[in-house]
């Protein structure tokens, strides 16, 4: 059993356009094997989580909130702190938009313990950005449905 930190985040999987952007399926958080990185608004940074607590599935287009683990020891998350805005990244994909609901707490027996420990270059930077109208219709959806009108995404100009 292992102990780590976890963030509540609410979730928007983006449905995908044929490109770069979003995902063709959903993913059940309770299953412990998704495991995308997020990329805090205003840097480039990919930080690893696994879903470990959630709804039965997470589907594209529609919100949930879950709980994510931070997979590696001695990597700085504090970017991911409450009030948030990230980016869901799987590769060079962008599949999500997520807002981070609450700040690190501990909780125990999550998969991280297999996995290998990063050491040089702990975080990466990734350049493709969703499609502008994909990201705008989702992230402006996001902020009604979950009464975050004043946040603005990084880098996109939305109507």
């Amino acid at each position: 059993m292992q102990t780590s930190p976890a963030l509540v985040l609410d979730i928007v999987l983006l449905p995908s356009d044929g490109g770069a952007v979003g995902r063709s399926a959903g993913f059940a958080p309770r299953s412990k094997q998704y495991r995308p990185h997020l990329r805090a608004e205003g840097t480039g940074a990919l930080l690893g989580v696994v879903f470990i607590d959630g709804p039965d599935n997470v589907i594209p287009g529609v919100q949930a909130r879950a709980t994510v683990a931070l997979l590696y020891p001695g990597i700085d998350y504090s970017r991911l702190r409450s009030g948030t805005l990230c980016t869901v990244v799987e590769g060079a994909r962008v599949v999500g938009i997520a807002h981070v609901v609450s700040s690190p707490q501990q909780v125990t027996d999550h998969p991280g313990a297999s996995l290998p420990q990063r050491t040089q270059g702990a975080s990466r930077s990734l350049s493709p950005r969703p499609s502008h109208a994909a990201s705008c219709d989702h992230l402006s959806a996001f902020r009604r449905n979950s009464d975050m009108a004043h946040i603005e995404r990084d880098g996109l100009t939305c109507p």
